[in-house]
């Protein structure tokens, strides 16, 4: 019996150029790339959605994948994502559950009735930006504590889907670029400058701490350390002249000089266990409670590593040499600290608080 012929299709152009055919209602792309033939249906029968399509195949031709066919799916991608996480990128167990928490909240979401996340090649940039101006308006994240969120929370979710997916496309799970066409939207830092706790405050606080908490402490005023840093400590760490960061916020690791006192302290912090990775949730709240029957204004576990930088500044310590210890990438961000210290007149030796 003769095979029936083969629907030839309308010819599907763009801008004049023809990049496939319109078979059954259905845009299909056929293009020769570098001397091979590529087939790929769409899956669209709307023109509008098809040319959407083509821009995607143009990207990568090779590995084009089109949205109505199921790729790789969160469920399968999150959990390897997660463990790359911690495992080389060395996020500290807090910020790995904070990105698994945001990445649940983007599955659980619906756009019209709809999962917008079900795929990490099912959603666009339209949907990313509906997702946030959800979560700004409570509509978007945990049932149980649904409520409008601040611009820092919905920078951090835009972080984590941004190194999710930027993970994904080079272990060539998604071709999608999303992420890139919705930016970080600028908080206004540098309109609080840093805040140095002044010396007479910190030695009446100190001491109302318990033994672990005042040796933390005392390690964030004596190395500048951050407080996910102080809480990975290891006793290998610990050296006569300083300590050894290996796992800092910016990746490279660092050798902070400090003196005999911030050694020993660390040392004892070790022994006793060293502090939970919770980004010093724990310990502001003490220090709070410390700081409010002496009646001074509470101070954070990061303002310590304030005051540490802007004191080695006022003690002369070369403004390069403070970006190293501090583990900044950009100069800029340790120049933060001058206007707290141009008035001051510098001494010939680099003194840290402790």
């Amino acid at each position: 019996m003769p095979r029936a012929a083969r629907d030839p299709g309308t010819v599907w152009k763009i801008n004049g150029r023809r990049v496939g055919v319109i078979r059954g209602g259905v845009f299909t792309i056929d293009r020769r790339v570098h001397g091979r033939r590529l087939v790929r249906s769409t899956g669209c029968v709307d023109e509008g959605a098809a040319n959407v399509e083509y821009s995607r195949f143009e990207l990568d031709p090779a590995r084009y994948l089109p949205r109505s066919r199921e790729g790789t799916t969160w469920a399968e991608a999150v959990p390897r994502f997660l463990k790359a996480q911690r495992l080389e990128a060395h996020n500290t167990e807090y910020w790995t559950e904070q990105q698994a928490r945001h990445l649940a909240y983007m599955a659980a979401w619906r756009r019209d009735g709809r999962p917008a996340f079900i795929t990490l090649d099912s959603f666009d940039a339209s949907d990313v930006k509906a997702y946030l101006a959800d979560r700004a308006e409570g509509k978007a994240g945990s049932e149980k504590r649904r409520g409008a969120t601040g611009l820092a929370t919905r920078n951090r979710e835009l972080a984590t889907l941004k190194a999710f997916l930027s993970w994904a496309r080079a272990g060539n799970l998604t071709m999608t670029r999303a992420d890139e066409e919705v930016p970080i939207v600028r908080e206004g830092k540098g309109k609080n400058p840093p805040r140095e706790i002044a010396e007479k405050d910190w030695r009446r606080v100190l001491p109302k701490l318990l033994l672990r908490w005042r040796r933390a402490a005392e390690v964030l005023l004596g190395a500048g350390l951050r407080y996910g840093e102080l809480a990975r400590l290891h006793e290998e760490d610990l050296h006569a002249g300083g300590i050894y960061v290996l796992e800092s916020k910016s990746g490279d690791a660092r050798m902070v000089p400090c003196s005999k006192r911030a050694v020993k302290a660390a040392r004892d912090l070790v022994k006793l266990g060293g502090v939970p990775d919770d980004r010093g949730m724990q310990m502001g709240d003490r220090l709070e409670a410390a700081c409010r029957p002496l009646k001074i204004i509470p101070f954070s576990a990061h303002e310590l590593r304030h005051t540490f930088a802007t004191a080695c500044l006022r003690s002369g310590v070369d403004l390069e040499a403070l970006r190293t210890w501090m583990g900044h990438k950009d100069i800029r961000t340790t120049q933060r600290y001058l206007h707290l210290v141009q008035a001051s007149r510098p001494r010939a030796r680099a003194v840290a608080p402790l």
